[in-house]
């Protein structure tokens, strides 16, 4: 896996598919630390978390539905994540079940035999949204 990012900036894993999805050993995955990724479709970068929390993994889009136009993402405080854009804080627990416009967009994976995947065409889903 590649790093990128800078000083100010989130830093991501470039994210890899194989045969059309994205797996990861649920291993690397630790509670209440998100793993973000980004995938590069045709010159379109599209950001992304997954995170482990109260032992459910889930993953989400690194964009919320008012601040997109800005396209900053969040970062990570200790107890959840916040806006870039507008400072909203979201605690991790409430993640799953947020409804609100600083909340971010939902990516479905799934757990399966130790391991944690994510389709490429769910990884599209919102592309011409981001």
């Amino acid at each position: 896996m590649t790093l990128f990012g800078c000083k100010e900036k989130q830093k991501f894993l470039l994210a890899t598919l194989t045969n059309g999805v994205l797996e990861i050993n649920e291993g690397y995955i630790k509670e209440k630390t998100p793993l973000f990724y980004a995938y590069n479709d045709n010159g379109k970068t599209i950001k992304f978390f997954i995170v482990r929390v109260n032992g459910k993994v889930r993953s989400y889009f690194d964009v919320c539905n008012s601040c997109k136009i800005k396209n900053l993402g969040y970062r990570t405080y200790e107890a959840g994540i916040e806006c870039r854009a507008c400072s909203i804080t979201i605690p991790y627990e409430e993640l799953e079940t947020g409804i609100g416009s600083c909340y971010p967009f939902h990516l479905k994976g799934e757990e399966k035999d130790g391991k944690y995947t994510i389709s490429k065409e769910e990884i599209l889903r919102l592309k011409e949204y981001l």
